[in-house]
């Protein structure tokens, strides 16, 4: 593959089609379950006011709850994000309604910059690439709705590929990401000496199983001790091994067990799901339709 077909060629969007919809979701998820903390943390009665909350980020930041601050109002201001979030994640007028559940989410973040963590972030991020990919192409309403136009062109599977360019964007930042997170847990001790999993384990706020499993942890310090050690070394090097077609499934079904442990066995609830979604960026969409294919046949084929 020349340079020019790696960013100008054409690639099937059906993975990417599969992440709008996981991430439509999740963002609603995360707008919607704000709801009940609005009183508390992102309205005028907060106990981070807005004036304060904008000294903690720069002049270029803003939010809509700057100016939205009756708690009956950013309620609203939040469902109408969730709301939008699910009409992206069915591709029903996506452009649209995936910009205002964009807007609504980065004026959350920004009100309240104290209550976030990295889920949010990477879910902001992964929103606004998809803003950039003509991602309701396949898996959406829209695409259904052309398909039903007696006036529209026929639809052939050319009509679900878009040029290269805002995909590898996406695709370098989820390497962006990982290598930043091994960068930062370098710099400190508990991943090097390997005793980060035990510390998270054994750590009552996030651990589901505390302090039932503590017993069985002590047994299996060692192991946690050598998974550790691994995931800052996956994680330095995802972004240089991931491009190769023969490691890819090796890198990606390491991070399958690092972050589907992560979501069994911590209460971190959407940090995981988040990062395997956009492993669907890095799958070839043809592999993914396959997929999807597969499952329909056998679907059709089960008894009643």
């Amino acid at each position: 593959m020349t340079l020019r077909d790696f960013w100008f060629g054409r690639v099937d969007l059906t993975g990417i089609g599969l992440m709008r919809i996981c991430t439509g979701v999740i963002v609603a998820w995360m707008l919607f379950e704000r709801v009940p903390e609005v009183r508390s943390t992102y309205s005028d009665e907060a106990w981070l006011s807005a004036d304060a909350a904008a000294t903690l980020m720069d002049s270029a930041h803003t939010s809509l709850f700057r100016y939205i601050t009756d708690p009956a109002w950013v309620a609203a201001t939040m469902v109408l994000g969730g709301c939008c979030a699910l009409l992206f994640a069915s591709g029903t007028w996506t452009r649209l309604p995936g910009i205002v559940a964009f807007v609504i989410l980065c004026s959350v973040h920004v009100r309240n910059p104290k209550v976030l963590y990295g889920a949010d972030s990477t879910a902001r991020i992964f929103l606004f690439y998809l803003l950039l990919i003509p991602s309701n192409r396949c898996l959406s309403i829209d695409r259904w709705r052309r398909q039903k136009s007696p006036n529209a062109i026929p639809l052939t599977p050319a009509s679900s590929t878009c040029e290269a360019w805002p995909v590898r964007l996406l695709q370098i930042q989820v390497c962006l990401i990982y290598l930043a997170s091994g960068i930062s847990k370098s710099y400190g001790t508990d991943y090097s000496d390997g005793s980060a999993l035990w510390y998270a384990l054994g750590n009552p706020t996030f651990s589901r199983f505390y302090p039932f499993a503590m017993p069985l942890f002590e047994v299996i310090t060692g192991p946690l001790v050598i998974m550790s050690k691994l995931t800052l070394w996956w994680e330095l090097a995802f972004a240089f091994l991931v491009p190769f077609r023969r490691l890819r499934p090796w890198v990606l079904g390491y991070g399958v067990v690092v972050h589907g442990g992560i979501w069994v066995m911590l209460k971190i609830e959407f940090w995981g799901p988040i990062m395997l979604i956009s492993y669907l960026a890095l799958i070839k969409g043809e592999q993914v339709r396959c997929f999807l294919e597969t499952l329909a046949r056998r679907y059709e084929r089960s008894p009643g």
